[in-house]
């Protein structure tokens, strides 16, 4: 899977050369893996289009990535307009948005960002989106889901593969009825009523958004550390206006520090893990963190979502086993090609407490 990202915010600049244009917009776009660790090391077509907020598109152009680029710029001219404005930029027959499909190659998710300076913004609300880009996944007929990750190249608060496999999963099992092979149990808690999910190291939040947006009676507790809690209630925002039944709020949680009282006095039938074993050092207080949780809800089942990266990995599996967590099911959830074209598969791994 391979992401495009903005290296810089989009930025308006008048236009002095085209009369009938008010202004110039410039950005500099990168494709990506998850971690930024590799580029796109295949030839893509990607258009770009300014739509106002509503919907209207009023420019477009297409750019064109080539192997062993690490950018392109994209450099557009806009006609005048009072509205705001949003820049998306997308890769020719990708449906990598659409998380209720089977991803196909170019597997290349779309970044959408507002235009500084458009429309009648305050100055807050324009530097607030010039840290962050949006994603606009499909999640079913009429579903859409928003969710904004940090600009930029750092790989902390961005969508991992882990994430959007778990969230695809999650959007095909409840509105196609498409399961994983081997995940019984999981699927047997997923299709409760009102059941009661706890995610562990939410990121973005995209997993628990998901299975919000989907189970109309979900209650869905997402938990990270206090700094990831502005990014969080951002995207907790359109599901906490809606109408939906389902209830979804956010709790700090330090794997190193007790149990709030708030989450310790709450059972839950469902805990959530997507890529969060690649830090080594961290994997016997995150392992720590969900025994006690699950001493609490011994019912509950524990789903994993790891896309390996290095052997040392395994090291979460081995505290996990001496923990006295015992798997109750596997299966891989696919998430494209690699550089060397072979696929790329995402583990999901169902756990219960041992006797």
């Amino acid at each position: 899977m391979h992401y495009i990202r903005f290296l810089k915010p989009p930025r308006l600049t008048p236009a002095t050369h085209k009369p009938k244009s008010s202004s110039t917009l410039t950005a500099l776009i990168t494709i990506t893996t998850d971690l930024g660790d590799s580029h796109l090391l295949r030839p893509q077509s990607l258009l770009a289009r300014v739509h106002t907020l509503s919907g209207r598109t009023i420019a477009s152009t297409q750019l064109q990535w080539n192997p062993g680029m690490r950018c392109v710029p994209l450099e557009l001219e806009l006609p005048r307009s009072a509205e705001r404005l949003e820049l998306e930029v997308a890769a020719e027959g990708s449906n990598a948005d659409d998380l209720t499909l089977d991803i196909v190659e170019p597997a290349v998710v779309t970044a959408w960002a507002h235009i500084p300076g458009t429309g009648t913004g305050n100055g807050e609300e324009e530097e607030d989106e010039g840290r962050y880009v949006k994603r606009r996944l499909t999640l079913g007929e009429g579903k859409v889901l928003a969710v904004w990750e940090e600009m930029g190249e750092s790989i902390a608060r961005h969508i991992w593969d882990g994430g959007l496999a778990l969230a695809g999963y999650l959007a095909r099992f409840y509105e196609a009825g498409r399961g994983v092979e081997g995940l019984g149990a999981v699927e047997e808690v997923l299709g409760k009523r009102g059941v009661r999910v706890l995610e562990i190291g939410t990121g973005c939040g995209i997993v628990g958004l998901t299975l919000s947006t989907l189970h109309p009676t979900s209650k869905t507790l997402l938990t990270d550390l206090l700094l990831a809690s502005d990014l969080v209630h951002k995207n907790l925002s359109p599901l906490l206006s809606s109408s939906s039944s389902s209830s979804i709020t956010f709790a700090p949680l330090d794997w190193d520090s007790p149990l709030p009282a708030s989450t310790a006095s709450q059972k839950f039938d469902l805990l959530l893990v997507a890529d969060c074993m690649y830090n080594v050092d961290a994997a016997p207080a995150l392992v720590a963190t969900i025994l006690r949780l699950m001493e609490i809800s011994p019912d509950a089942v524990l789903l994993v979502a790891y896309k390996r990266r290095h052997e040392e990995e395994e090291r979460f599996f081995e505290v996990m086993r001496e923990s006295g967590l015992v798997s109750v099911g596997k299966g891989q959830v696919e998430v494209g090609l690699d550089v060397e074209e072979e696929v790329v598969v995402v583990e999901v791994g169902a756990y219960r407490l041992g006797a």
